[in-house]
């Protein structure tokens, strides 16, 4: 148990507190890995922490020859493994909060969730951030015990600035507007070309104020 936890990585600061129990992890009979925290950082920027893109090392229209050595022209089969996570046997509860949070050079603010976890269940409910303005709640579960993986998400966005996401994505604000959304949907899988074979749900938007200019 580590209790009144402080310190920084790298510009990063944080504060917590963090109970373990390795389990079967670390030689113990009958028992799971268990983690219990609390978390606080007040801002972190996660591309710092990605590698940098490279460009293929295969020349352009060539396919790297296969795990076997042999260039056949098309890569290896990925083996598939029937096994769930070894994550499922985790337990326990970690509260967290972000003051922060940059990823794919999108600012969020104000992140702060729970995720519980028991017997392969992973649980995210409730987590709440900003993001373009608009302010997010989001539930989530994923059970880890499960091949494949079984995945749901809920999620409602309020006052989004749709101005702001063109800006992002595109450049430029041709379109304008205040969006309300709420998605529900369920999946599948553990990599996305499953994910996107089982992808399944609702969704609805609303957009107050909206404006479209330069239509030529």
């Amino acid at each position: 148990n580590l209790s009144n936890l402080t310190g920084s990585l790298d510009s990063t600061k944080f504060s917590g507190n963090l109970a373990f129990h390795p389990g079967a992890l670390m030689g113990g009979k009958g028992e799971g890995m268990s983690v219990n925290s609390t978390i606080k950082l007040d801002a972190i920027n996660v591309d710092d922490y990605l590698p940098a893109k490279s460009a293929s090392s295969a020349p352009a229209g060539q396919t790297a020859p296969n795990a076997s050595g042999n260039d056949g022209g098309k890569p290896a089969p990925v083996a598939k493994s029937p096994r769930p996570s070894p994550l499922a046997a985790l337990s326990g509860k970690i509260d967290f909060t972000v003051g922060q949070l940059t990823a794919a050079k999108v600012v969020i603010s104000n992140l702060a969730g729970v995720l519980t976890m028991n017997n392969g269940q992973f649980d995210l409910n409730p987590c709440t951030f900003s993001v373009f303005k608009g302010n997010v709640s989001t539930a989530a579960k994923a059970n880890l015990a499960k091949t494949p993986m079984p995945l749901a998400l809920d999620a409602n966005v309020k006052g989004l600035a749709v101005g702001e996401v063109m800006q992002f994505v595109s450049g430029d604000q041709k379109v304008t507007g205040t969006a309300d959304m709420h998605l529900k949907v369920t999946a599948a899988g553990d990599a996305w070309p499953a994910i996107s074979k089982t992808l399944a749900g609702s969704g609805a938007v609303s957009v107050r104020d909206g404006l479209i200019r330069q239509i030529k």
